[in-house]
């Protein structure tokens, strides 16, 4: 995963760790209308001069990554986003080898294992939180949740939140970082 693009990069926190959830933890609802559309990303530390991404969110819910250095733009491969609701709080989710994929990694996983973020839609501004890996590890030390942890090379730590579909692992404090990426809806004042 040594050449991440800017949004793997967000997503993954770092260059070479990962969270999947062997189940998603939760039934899709379908497409959130409110989330349709073309989305750029407020530059931070993460992204280099130049640099940002574009999530373009389709009616079907297929979602593709654009990623702009200065005038290239390169499109990713499209990727089904799923979307669910839990406890007044909004899920997305997507496959896993996706991410690995597009973040050039070596490691694949087995097809049913998913990439989850929380997200809040407020008017234009639309705000993603990771999975924090290091909280994986800490509620898994406090038995809050069962993860199994890989590191299938010397660049790689992989983990899984394992076990069946469980809403209320969504819940558990810390979970998500505390460092959103910011995107806004494209062609809106930024």
């Amino acid at each position: 995963m040594k050449n991440l693009t800017v949004l793997p990069a967000v997503l993954l926190l770092s260059a070479c760790t990962a969270t999947f959830f062997e189940t998603p933890p939760l039934a899709s609802r379908g497409c959130d209308p409110q989330a349709v559309g073309s989305w750029l990303s407020v530059p931070d530390a993460s992204y280099g001069e130049g640099e940002r991404s574009r999530l373009r969110i389709g009616a079907d819910c297929r979602l593709v990554v654009e990623e702009i250095r200065d005038a290239d733009v390169t499109a990713m491969a499209p990727v089904q986003l799923h979307l669910g609701q839990h406890a007044g709080k909004h899920y997305a989710w997507f496959g896993a080898n996706w991410l690995l994929e597009a973040g050039k990694a070596d490691a694949r996983v087995a097809p049913s294992d998913v990439v989850v973020v929380r997200y809040s839609l407020s008017g234009d501004q639309l705000t993603i939180w990771p999975v924090k890996d290091e909280a994986v590890d800490q509620l898994h030390a406090q038995g809050k949740l069962v993860r199994r942890h890989e590191e299938p090379d010397e660049f790689e730590q992989l983990r899984w939140i394992t076990g069946p579909a469980n809403p209320e692992l969504l819940e558990l404090e810390g979970l998500f970082g505390t460092d959103p990426k910011q995107f806004s809806r494209e062609g809106s004042q930024q």
